[in-house]
């Protein structure tokens, strides 16, 4: 066991557990689900106290917004690279030259603006293909800060500049001190295709007629016939939690330290809800771990019905 603890220590300090769980792939199965569904949860159960009902299609544009936003930053920051890689790097950590990839689109490609025939090659190389998917990035939430809130178009572009700033800095801080430089570069370029794809998102929207946008025939929810049960959703919370540090330390002992156990995350998924909800509830008179600590147990509805009759 000792062994155990000091090989995990050095594997700590090294970085490389660090970099192994910040890979994309293995991020977006831990953190994502869990962190959108828990802010979601919050921001739903906000929204129904303050306008007393929300409809399917409100829940679901707000729950696909958040999820949009999660995998945006994680997108800005991953992959992350060791540190000792980073520390050696020379490239520059900004550029603050406007239209910079204009002169490296000519540069680079045969780019020749009068002759069409020169545009498919120059699309399809990485230099246009950057700024392009930087505009189409920032779409959505221009699109959904006009479907959703109807703000006005300075203040979309207010966000949608705000945000990408945010990612910037992001980039050129080295994550906040973690490395000893930028790891990406700050590029004006970013900030400035990401803020008109906010404003095209939004004029885009404002083209669909109204009553396309607005109609919603989908089910209502209301705060009188649903209160919310603030202590079912931090049972719900502790018991993910539960889950994703279970899964965190099972990728761990699987990969790091090679123990002889699935690497199939189908067997993974089927072990948590056997040890994190079926199995608690079973043997708890239907609590789960987080219900047992906030007094909360799952009642099948058959049985809720024969008892009441």
């Amino acid at each position: 066991m000792y062994e155990f603890i000091v090989k995990l220590y050095h594997l700590g300090l090294s970085s490389h557990l660090v970099s192994a769980l910040l890979e994309p792939v293995h991020i977006l199965i831990l953190a994502l689900p869990l962190m959108t569904f828990s802010v979601a949860i919050l921001v739903l159960a906000g929204q129904l106290q303050t306008k007393k009902s929300l409809t399917e299609r409100n829940i679901i544009g707000t729950y696909s917004f958040i999820w949009y936003l999660a995998a945006a930053y994680l997108l800005v920051i991953l992959p992350l690279p060791a540190r000792s890689t980073v520390s050696s790097l020379t490239t520059a950590e900004y550029n603050l030259h406007p239209f910079y990839f204009l002169s490296q689109l000519k540069l680079l490609t045969p780019f020749q603006l009068h002759d069409s025939s020169t545009w498919l090659t120059a699309i399809k190389s990485s230099t246009f293909f950057q700024p392009f998917f930087n505009l189409l990035f920032f779409m959505p939430i221009g699109a959904y800060l006009k479907w959703r809130h109807h703000w006005p178009l300075w203040l979309i572009t207010l966000s949608s500049f705000t945000l990408s700033l945010f990612f910037e800095t992001t980039q050129l801080t080295g994550l906040y001190g973690y490395y000893s430089r930028a790891y990406r570069m700050f590029d004006v370029d970013d900030l400035m295709m990401n803020t008109l794809g906010g404003i095209l998102g939004a004029v885009v929207l404002a083209l669909i007629p109204q009553k396309w946008h607005d109609r919603d025939h989908s089910t209502e929810l209301t705060q009188a016939a649903h209160p919310i049960n603030w202590r079912r959703i931090l049972a719900l919370l502790i018991d993910w939690s539960l889950v994703a540090g279970f899964d965190l330390i099972y990728f761990v002992l699987v990969k790091h330290f090679n123990w002889p156990l699935s690497r199939d995350p189908r067997w993974l998924y089927l072990v948590n809800i056997f040890l994190f909800f079926w199995l608690p509830a079973r043997l708890n008179h239907g609590k789960t771990l987080g219900g047992w600590m906030t007094n909360n147990r799952v009642i099948g509805t058959v049985k809720q019905q024969r008892g009441g009759s």
